[in-house]
């Protein structure tokens, strides 16, 4: 759901790498989880839409995911909230996603 709504909102043409989007400090903290599955990534670099993406259907890179949610919807909440909303439009009525962080 995460990359659906990310191409809904940020349309990726066929070829084109999109916006590029800097890493923060929590991306990178959270590279060294260990409890769970995610890519290095620096804070200040910058990675292009197409790589996030790429990174998260790819590597299943749940620090990413994050990243990108914060790039979208200005925090993690706010693009939950994005996607339970998709899942309601789209029929999924026993679905429900949430921040197993929290």
């Amino acid at each position: 759901m995460t990359a659906y709504v990310i191409l809904r909102d940020h349309d990726l043409k066929s070829g084109a790498d999109g916006p590029l989007i800097e890493v923060d400090p929590t991306a990178e903290k959270q590279s060294d989880a260990g409890d769970e599955s995610t890519v290095h990534v620096t804070a200040g670099d910058k990675i292009s839409q197409r790589e996030a993406l790429e990174a998260i259907l790819i590597a299943s890179a749940n620090n990413v995911a994050r990243l990108v949610a914060r790039w979208d919807a200005g925090s993690e909440e706010a693009f939950v909230k994005k996607m339970n909303a998709t899942a309601k439009d789209l029929g999924m009525t026993n679905t429900t996603y949430t921040d197993p962080r929290v």
